[in-house]
Order: structure tokens, then C-alpha cells, then sequence
């Protein structure tokens, strides 16, 4: 994992002074450097901003592509 995503994931009181982050689908799957899910790193830090996953685009009901 890049050391930036890891700062993210892991900074202990970021949501102090970052309301949220927006991630791609891959990097909240991704692991610390020291192994540690990425998903296990934002639920064990206090006070962490939301993070938002973004999956990618998705139709509009009654309008494809």
C-alpha cells in the first residue's frame, strides 16, 4: 500500500482536522505495510474521518450508459 493511502487508514486523530476521505475499491482491500487490512487499521483508529468507497459508476434508473 502507498505510504499516503497508508496515512489515511492509519493517523490517529485525522478526523479531527479531515471530515472524510474517498478511496477507490481497491485500497480499503489493500493491507499496512506491517500486514494489516486496511479495514482493521481505520476501525482501530479513534476518531478516523469517514471514508467513502467508490465503486465506480453505476447507471441511472431509466437512462443506460
Amino acid at each position: 500500500m502507498c505510504a499516503y493511502r497508508e496515512l489515511i487508514v492509519a493517523t490517529q486523530g485525522l478526523g479531527e482536522s479531515v471530515s472524510g476521505a474517498i478511496t477507490h475499491d481497491e485500497t480499503i482491500r489493500q493491507n499496512k505495510r506491517d500486514g494489516t487490512p486496511s479495514v482493521k487499521a481505520v476501525a482501530d483508529t479513534r476518531n478516523h474521518p469517514r471514508i467513502q468507497v467508490d465503486t465506480g459508476s453505476k447507471d441511472l434508473p431509466g437512462h443506460p450508459g
